[in-house]
């Protein structure tokens, strides 16, 4: 009698990179999140807009109200 030991396979995992946020990073994030496209921000600071939206609601920085409508 043989037993075969049976390994499930796990997904792979992605490389996450850790963002340093600057202070200088931070500052333009809550001056601009407000009133500005989370893609346009995003690419200015070099950031995936995922990350940026994360950040912001760590921050607790939400968009104007109407921002849409403008």
């Amino acid at each position: 009698m043989s037993y075969e030991l049976y390994i499930p396979l796990t997904p792979k995992r992605r490389k996450r990179f850790k963002i340093n946020w600057t202070p200088e990073m931070i500052v333009k994030l809550k001056a601009d999140f407000p009133m500005r496209y989370n893609k346009e921000l995003a690419e200015e600071l070099n950031v995936s807009w995922r990350s940026l939206v994360r950040k912001a609601r760590e921050l607790g920085i939400e968009k104007e109200e109407g921002f849409l409508e403008k």
